[in-house]
């Protein structure tokens, strides 16, 4: 799973959409608090990775391949 996360920093800097995949949210959070040491998380959310997935997908991969050596 991917959630968006947004966190202020030690020094009161606010960053938002901070992207990570994990398994729940409290991993997800648990990942953050690694990088950006001692920072508040304000909210965390999942985002939809499904949508890219479906984009993504082996057969739409294989079709794209075989428009490519059609040309």
């Amino acid at each position: 799973m991917k959630f968006s996360l947004a966190i202020r920093t030690k020094d009161g800097l606010l960053v938002e959409n901070l992207g990570v995949h994990a398994r729940d949210e409290e991993h997800a959070c648990d990942k953050i608090r690694k990088v950006y040491l001692n920072c508040d998380i304000i909210f965390c959310k999942v985002m939809n990775a499904h949508a890219q997935e479906d984009n993504a997908s082996i057969e739409n991969i294989i079709s794209m391949i075989s428009k490519e050596d059609e040309k």
